[in-house]
C-alpha cells in the first residue's frame, strides 16, 4: 500500500499538488529531516513497522531494509546532527541510524517504555534529547547519546507535559492531550532546562493542546480539536502568551512551521489544508485532491521550506 504526502514547496499559500507514493498506510505519524544528508525519514504504526526514506525531497520513498522484527509504532523521531533515533510507543525498543537508510542499530536498553501520542513528545534540543512521558506528572527525561537517559521532574505542577519546542535557546512545554484541557505552560533555557528551572506560564484558553512550534517569530499552539478555536502564541520565549482567535473550525492535523514563518496543517476530515503568514491571525485555505482520507501530520524543514502533509488512505501528492 502507499501513503499519501503532500508536499509544498513554494513560500505562500498557493499550492498545487502531483502525486507520489511511500510504501506503506500509516507511515508519518512521526517526521525527521537532516538537513547534513538531506535525507526525509518517516515511521509510525505501518504494518511491517520499518521506517522510510526519501533522498530526493519526497518524489520517492524507500522501506528500509535493515533486518530483525520492527513492528512497533515507531512515534518519536529526531535527527541530532549526527544520526537518526526513532522511539517506541509503549516499549523499551530504540533505533539509531547515521544516515536514516540501511545502517540501523536496535537496542532495547532505554529506561523507559514511552507512551508517546504524537511527534511533539520527543524533541532534539541543542545537544539533548527530551522525551515527555504523557503521565498525570511532571516527568520528562532527557540523554545526551540517545541511549542513556536521565528521569527529570522539574516542571512546576503535576500536569501531562506533552508538547515540546524549542528555539534553539529557550524550551516550552504545554501541557494538554492527550491528559485534557488545560490552560498551563512551562519554559526553560536549554541550560537551566538541565539545572531543574522550569518557570510557569499561564496559557490563554483551556483546551487540549496538541501542537506547538517556533515559526521563526514566535511560539504558536494550538489545539487539534474542532470547537477549540483559540490558538495562543508568545514572543518573549514563552514567558507570555496572547489568545489567537478564530481558528479554523476542524479537526486540525497536526502542525508545521514553514521556512517563511507561515503556519500550516490540514483538515483532517476534508481535502483542504490552511495556512497563515501572520503568525496565525488569519488563514488561508487550500485545496488537497479529491477522495475520501484522513490527513493526520505534518512535518518538513524550516530551513528548506520543504514540507510534507501525511494522510491515511493510498493516494499521494507532492508540490509542484
Amino acid at each position: 500500500m502507499s501513503f499519501p504526502i503532500y508536499r509544498t514547496g513554494t513560500l505562500d499559500c498557493g499550492n498545487t499538488y502531483a502525486a507520489v507514493t511511500v510504501p506503506e498506510a500509516n507511515l508519518g505519524v512521526a517526521f525527521a529531516y537532516s538537513p547534513t544528508l538531506d535525507t526525509a525519514l518517516i515511521s509510525g504504526s505501518n504494518t511491517s513497522g520499518k521506517p522510510a526514506y526519501s533522498t530526493d525531497r519526497g518524489a520517492n520513498w524507500t522501506t528500509i531494509s535493515a533486518s530483525g522484527t520492527w513492528t512497533y509504532t515507531w512515534t518519536g523521531a529526531v535527527w541530532t546532527g549526527s544520526k537518526f533515533i526513532l522511539n517506541a510507543s509503549g516499549a523499551n525498543e530504540q533505533a539509531e541510524s547515521p544516515d536514516g537508510i540501511n545502517s540501523w542499530t536496535r537496542s532495547s536498553a532505554v529506561t523507559h517504555g514511552w507512551n508517546l501520542y504524537t511527534r511533539y513528545q520527543f524533541a532534539y534540543v541543542g545537544s539533548v534529547i527530551l522525551k515527555s512521558t504523557s503521565l498525570s506528572n511532571a516527568d520528562f527525561y532527557s540523554s545526551t547519546d540517545g541511549i542513556s537517559y536521565t528521569q527529570r521532574t522539574l516542571f512546576p505542577s503535576t500536569s501531562g507535559w506533552a508538547h515540546f519546542a524549542t528555539n534553539g535557546t529557550t524550551v516550552v512545554c504545554l501541557s494538554g492531550y492527550p491528559i485534557g484541557a488545560s490552560n498551563k505552560a512551562a519554559y526553560s533555557t536549554v541550560a537551566a532546562m538541565l539545572g531543574s528551572t522550569w518557570t510557569a506560564a499561564t496559557l490563554p484558553a483551556t483546551v487540549s493542546w496538541s501542537s506547538v512550534v517556533w515559526n521563526t517569530r514566535c511560539y504558536f499552539a494550538m489545539s487539534n480539536t474542532a470547537g477549540e478555536n483559540t490558538g495562543a502564541r508568545s514572543y518573549d520565549g514563552g514567558a507570555t502568551w496572547e489568545a489567537v482567535t478564530g481558528l479554523p473550525n476542524v479537526t486540525r492535523s497536526y502542525m508545521v512551521a514553514r521556512a517563511n514563518g507561515a503556519l500550516q496543517f490540514a483538515d483532517v476530515n476534508t481535502n483542504t489544508g490552511y495556512c497563515s503568514v501572520d503568525d496565525g491571525t488569519t488563514w488561508t485555505s487550500f485545496a488537497l485532491p479529491s477522495g475520501s482520507r484522513l490527513w493526520q501530520n505534518s512535518g518538513g524543514d524550516i530551513g528548506t521550506d520543504q514540507m510534507y502533509i501525511f494522510s491515511n488512505t493510498t493516494t499521494a501528492a507532492r508540490s509542484t
